[in-house]
């Protein structure tokens, strides 16, 4: 047996690298079973919320709801939010809020233009007639 098969052997046996100062990757230990995994500080912190994420929404149901004349305030609010969060994937979280706000600025913009053709329609077009 030559020398660089015994290493070879010794090395297999106690689990080293090399002779060239290489170091073998060890795992990371495995929590017995019925032990919970260990939580290290960067997983319990995921991205962080958007600052205007909860506006946009709250913007869009007081926009269906109360206040229609705020919807595309909400609209418009959460098209930029959208962009600053896919401009940036990963850095931000609560899209599905902008995008639910979003939506109801949308809503709530059509209900506007709905009233405003109404008001305009008995206004100008059919006025009430003069007695």
């Amino acid at each position: 047996m030559t020398q660089e098969s015994r290493d070879a052997e010794q090395d297999q046996k106690s689990g080293s690298a090399g002779l060239h100062g290489e170091v073998a990757a060890v795992p990371a230990p495995r929590p017995e079973p019925g032990q919970a995994r260990p939580i290290y500080p960067n997983m319990m912190y995921g991205p962080q919320e958007h600052p205007q994420a909860i506006a946009v929404l709250v913007l869009g149901i007081i926009g269906v709801t109360v206040v229609p004349f705020i919807a595309p305030v909400a609209w418009v609010m959460g098209g930029w939010v959208l962009r600053q969060i896919d401009a940036n994937p990963g850095a931000y979280s609560r899209r599905d809020f902008v995008v639910v706000g979003r939506i109801l600025g949308m809503v709530g913009t059509l209900f506007v233009s709905l009233i405003v053709l109404l008001i305009l329609y008995f206004v100008l077009i059919d006025p009430p007639p003069s007695a």
